[in-house]
């Protein structure tokens, strides 16, 4: 049995389900910067295809808009999903370690910063190349904010849950549904300072607190991780526990995922604004963790979809690391090729999506093929 088989044997009824919902998180991962820099073509590269100035918010509410905001809205279950499964595998080291859980922690922590660190580096370059006004500082808090490309700001932010999770699985063993239901009020209640801000009606002291909580720090943050910690300890139970509720999970996901909808174009419009950055309100944290728990209650039927999902999964860090590349990289190479495929997302979409999924499976293979195969770790966390 290969050392893959005999690792997901180990992690017992969840071993399929987990797999298959990292590939779906990173799937969804690419699907949110694809519609993200679909925006950006359909907002701020409008000159490239009409003689207007930019920003042109002209389009809003059109068909090409709505493709965008409903793939956008199916997406927000990634980052929870990443948590989970990061919070799970604390767990379960921490069960079969003989010493202390930090044996299985720094040597995950250099997993994770030594392949971003060079594909951080890697954007960032890219992000300041040609620009004539740049410090220092601002190169380097690209790569230790995570803010060399959107979607980075995940990694700061999952390290330093893995380096309280020495605390927090104490915690959670000794206390569960406590520990849970006060993490989940918390990180709730960090969310909910994002609507004054949004809605430009909050006092200076909110403004404060949403300012001293961006998404790479762990409050707001940290229920997740915690519920994966909780999954790990008692796994038999939440298989069970979803399997008996799938039906009702599913039934709730199409509710959640319209009133999600209806909630981000209602703070839109009363915000008084033309656009508004994206950020997970409390309806789209709600959808999330529906399609979570819906899909850990999926049957383990080692289906056609479920192998791909797990491939994915499997591979998840790696796509994660240099998915920018092939969707930007395409983007950027329509905008000064050709910008007349700007403006329709129903052809720019697939596009953006195929390559970023395809680039990093492609780089990953060219460097499995080639002497550089021992540095795959390195590259690519794997």
């Amino acid at each position: 049995m290969r050392r893959e088989e005999r690792q997901q044997a180990s992690l017992g009824s969840l071993s399929t389900p987990l797999l298959a919902l990292n590939g779906l998180a990173i799937l969804s991962v690419v699907v949110s910067h694809a519609c993200g820099t679909g925006f950006i073509a359909m907002f701020w590269w409008t000159h490239r295809y009409l003689p207007v100035d930019v920003p042109n918010f002209s389009r809003i509410g059109s068909a090409d808009y709505w493709l965008l905001r409903a793939m956008e809205q199916l997406t927000g279950f990634a980052v929870p999903a990443f948590l989970f499964v990061s919070g799970y595998f604390v767990a379960f080291a921490s069960g079969r370690s003989q010493g202390t859980l930090w044996k299985y922690i720094v040597p995950r922590l250099q997993g994770l910063l030594v392949p971003y660190a060079i594909w951080a580096t890697v954007l960032a370059l890219a992000n300041v190349a040609g620009k004539r006004r740049y410090t220092t500082w601002t190169f380097l808090k690209q790569i230790l904010a995570g803010e060399a490309t959107p979607a980075f700001y995940y990694v700061p932010l999952v390290c330093t849950l893995y380096l309280l999770s020495p605390f927090l699985l104490p915690l959670v063993r000794r206390r569960c549904r406590a520990v849970l239901v006060l993490l989940l009020v918390f990180d709730q209640a960090i969310r909910c300072l994002r609507y004054p801000v949004t809605l430009g009606v909050a006092p200076h002291w909110i403004q404060w607190l949403a300012g001293m909580t961006p998404s790479w720090f762990f409050p707001g943050n940290t229920f997740w991780f915690a519920a994966g910690i909780a999954g790990g300890l008692h796994g038999s139970a939440l298989r069970g526990w979803v399997v008996r509720h799938r039906r009702l999970l599913a039934m709730a996901l199409v509710p959640l995922y319209a009133a999600g909808l209806a909630e981000w174009e209602l703070l839109r419009r009363y915000a008084g604004v033309d656009w508004i950055n994206p950020w997970p309100t409390l309806l789209d944290s709600a959808f999330g963790g529906a399609v979570m728990l819906a899909a850990l209650g999926a049957p383990d039927t080692q289906s056609r979809s479920q192998r791909l999902l797990g491939f994915l999964g499997r591979r998840s860090y790696g796509i994660f690391l240099t998915h920018p590349l092939g969707v930007h990289g395409t983007a950027k190479l329509i905008y000064h090729v050709a910008p007349g495929l700007l403006p329709h997302q129903f052809l720019l979409q697939p596009l953006l999506i195929l390559t970023g999924i395809g680039l990093p499976l492609l780089l990953m293979h060219a460097v499995s093929r080639t002497r550089l195969r021992g540095y795959s770790r390195i590259l690519f966390g794997r």
